[in-house]
């Protein structure tokens, strides 16, 4: 039991936790023979080393081509769990034909279960006690596969990351906010209805964050936590420099990797200019009434937020930012 806050103030670009795992996955994995490559191409000799005749245009078309079939492999599997995670699996991604039939009798035809997803059916028999295991382990295999501790998951991609490209990732995992859920959905598929979580990423400057832990108060309140946590702004952060700025720019464009926002992360990023709802530092974009609209109306709702996810996502990048993110473990 215990409780963890990372707080810290940073220049940073919130991108696609999937891309951004297969892209490191992908060049990790490719560095090796892309380092043999542009030896080949700079110092080789002979009439049939064809390479090095290749304009350095081209020979940089046949490194994306590498870079990209390794990443698009390795997407597959990242996407796999993470849809999982984020509860936009279809209670058929997790059956067989076989266990599928099983399941599908009684009085529930085919096409009413396809378009059920996993929580928003009541799972029951040996084929629904296999999907929902084989869910819970991608979700909890994505989580291990996402971890900074130093030791496991993302951590020898923390170090490529370092090393490569002079950035560091800021992974978080949080519940998205039940005002938020209806914004998610997915017309026959999504699961946002029965709850939903999902895992942000920044690129950001490295060592700019301060970690405070804090165990529970055992001696007068067991279910209590107090903790504060102080981080030191230098001043000289809030001016990026063409160096760092340049940083970003060569990670994500060898990472392929472009700026994303995520819902959820809309009313933290959105200014007084692009919405006058943001009052205290606080917004009211996610309306309590959703659920009580036409189909129509909150359809329009949607589309409304979209636009404005979209604004900030293809606004100028990287931001100052203020990234904080807690953990607490029962």
């Amino acid at each position: 039991m215990g409780f963890s806050t990372i707080a810290g103030v940073t220049w940073a670009i919130p991108v696609p936790i999937t891309h951004l795992g297969a892209g490191l996955e992908a060049h990790l994995e490719s560095k090796p023979a892309i380092t043999a490559l542009r030896l080949c191409h700079r110092f080789g000799q002979g009439d049939n080393v064809f390479i090095i005749k290749l304009p350095q245009e081209l020979f940089d078309q046949v490194i994306d081509e590498v870079l990209c079939e390794s990443r698009e492999a390795s997407l597959k599997e990242w996407e796999a769990n993470f849809t999982c995670y984020e509860n936009r699996c279809h209670l058929l991604d997790h059956l067989h034909d076989s266990e599928y039939d099983e399941f599908a009798t009684h009085d529930h035809d085919h096409d009413f279960i396809h378009s059920k997803s996993l929580y928003e059916y009541s799972l029951g028999g040996k084929a629904g006690y296999v999907a929902r295991r084989i869910h819970d382990e991608k979700c909890n295999e994505w989580e291990r596969r996402t971890k900074q501790d130093g030791t496991s998951g993302l951590t020898k991609y923390d170090q490529v990351l370092r090393q490569d490209f002079g950035l560091e990732a800021f992974i978080s995992h949080q519940y998205v906010p039940d005002l938020a859920i209806p914004y998610l959905s997915t017309p026959g598929r999504s699961t946002a209805w029965n709850g939903a979580h999902t895992t942000l990423a920044y690129l950001t400057l490295p060592n700019q964050f301060e970690r405070d832990d804090l165990g529970y108060d055992k001696y007068r309140d067991e279910n209590r936590y107090m903790s504060t946590t102080v981080v030191c702004i230098d001043p000289s952060i809030m001016t990026l420099t063409n160096e760092q700025k340049g940083r970003f720019e060569r990670a994500t464009r060898w990472l392929d990797l472009q700026a994303f926002v995520h819902v959820t992360q809309v009313p933290n990023l959105v200014t007084t200019t692009e919405s006058p709802l943001r009052l205290r530092g606080r917004t009211r974009l996610f309306k309590d009434h959703l659920y009580n609209l036409s189909l129509e109306e909150r359809e329009r709702e949607r589309e409304q937020m979209e636009k404005l996810r979209l604004k900030i996502q293809d606004g100028q990048w990287p931001k100052l930012l203020s990234l904080v993110k807690s953990d607490l473990r029962m």
